[in-house]
C-alpha cells in the first residue's frame, strides 16, 4: 500500500496559544519528501496546513522565534 511517513522537526508555542509544529512528510511509492508547517489551536486542533520543499522546511528550523510567529500568524 501507500506508505506515508510523517517526522516532527519544531513544535513551538504561539502568542494565541495555539501550536506550530514543523516537520516533513515522506511518501514511500513516489519517492518525494516534503517540509509541512501547521497551525494548531491551543487543544491541538489543526487550523491549517502548508506543504513545501524540504529547504523551506530547513529555513523554519534556524528561523528566530519572533518572525516564526509573524509567519503563522
Amino acid at each position: 500500500g501507500d506508505e506515508v511517513d510523517y517526522s516532527v522537526e519544531d513544535i513551538r508555542v504561539c502568542p494565541d496559544e495555539g501550536y506550530a509544529v514543523i516537520g516533513s512528510i515522506w511518501e514511500n511509492m513516489q519517492g518525494s519528501n516534503f517540509g509541512f508547517m501547521m497551525k494548531t489551536d491551543s487543544d491541538g486542533n489543526p487550523l491549517w496546513a502548508n506543504l513545501d520543499t524540504p529547504d523551506f522546511l530547513a529555513k523554519l528550523v534556524l528561523m528566530p522565534l519572533s518572525k516564526l510567529q509573524r509567519e503563522i500568524l
